[in-house]
């Protein structure tokens, strides 16, 4: 098994998983997108729809379990083949949730060039730009060390330092 352990610092990163944690919780009980497949037929719907919400909220519970006790001992987390496509699809969910459900008001063009002056944003806000800029550098690192279309990691095992806003290993 192919592992890529992420040192993150618990000072910075612990308000962003409470803000996660709260956002995750949302989606137990309801879609990250409006869902309507067969409109025709309303038991399939919910059948679905009770699936959907189930899987993702699986997904959701895989990423917060990397944040669990060995995590508080040892400000690691471990993302290995067996995690990364839960992790990697809760990450993309919960971001989405969170631009939607907070960020709405910022530009797509300031998002994606992570332009936003954070002390433009009212609390919320901040606290949401910030899980989001987290979540995203998540993604960026299974990206960088998983080859997911062959379901393996790139080169052996390596140790990788959290390098967004909730990450490093610097005690500021």
């Amino acid at each position: 098994m192919k592992r890529v352990d992420v040192r993150l610092n618990l000072t910075a990163v612990a308000p962003v998983l409470d803000f996660i944690k709260r956002v995750a919780d949302g989606l137990r009980s309801e879609l990250v997108t409006p869902f309507e497949p067969a409109p025709d037929d309303p038991e399939l719907t919910r059948i679905w729809r009770e699936e959907l919400i189930a899987s993702q909220a699986r997904d959701c519970e895989e990423f917060l379990g990397l944040f669990g006790s060995e995590f508080f001992a040892t400000n690691v987390i471990q993302l290995s083949d067996e995690n990364i496509e839960p992790v990697l699809r809760a990450s993309n969910l919960l971001r989405m949730r969170i631009r939607v459900q907070f960020l709405e008001r910022i530009s797509d063009d300031d998002m994606e060039s992570e332009t936003v002056d954070l002390e433009e944003l009212e609390q919320t806000e901040a606290d949401a730009y910030v899980a989001f800029l987290f979540l995203d550098q998540v993604q960026k690192i299974i990206l960088e060390h998983f080859d997911l279309v062959n379901g393996s990691a790139v080169g052996a095992e390596s140790t990788t330092e959290g390098e967004s806003e909730g990450g490093g290993d610097d005690e500021d």
